[in-house]
């Protein structure tokens, strides 16, 4: 059973979309494009974790490394209603102080069944 990523981010993270579309162009400027296979709607989320304690930091380090950047697993972004699932390609760590930690972390939609 897939696990659920709880941790919120913190405000001013960033959702990319990206339709991949198929682009046939022709030698008089002219062109036709169709959308590439039909879940051609890729989302991705920058997000930030800023200064959360190292405790809440290591388990979201640790929440990541199990998952190995291949495993989905569901995350609700902050304003919608419905969990994602997603992936996490890749993260980091920076140390505010000894007591706090920020985390960057890149989310991508994936849309097999978990």
């Amino acid at each position: 059973m897939a696990q659920t990523f709880n941790f919120v981010p913190s405000k001013g993270f960033t959702k990319t979309v990206k339709p991949r579309v198929l682009v046939a162009q022709f030698g008089d400027g002219y062109s036709q494009r169709i959308q590439n296979g039909i879940n051609n709607i890729t989302e991705e989320w920058s997000l930030s974790f800023n200064s959360r304690s190292i405790e809440d930091a290591d388990s979201m380090l640790t929440f990541f490394e199990e998952h190995a950047g291949a495993i989905g697993f569901y995350w609700t972004p902050p304003g919608e209603s419905t969990a994602k699932a997603v992936i996490c390609p890749e993260w980091s760590k920076s140390y505010d102080s000894h007591i706090s930690a920020t985390i960057q972390a890149r989310f991508v939609k994936i849309f097999e069944t978990l």
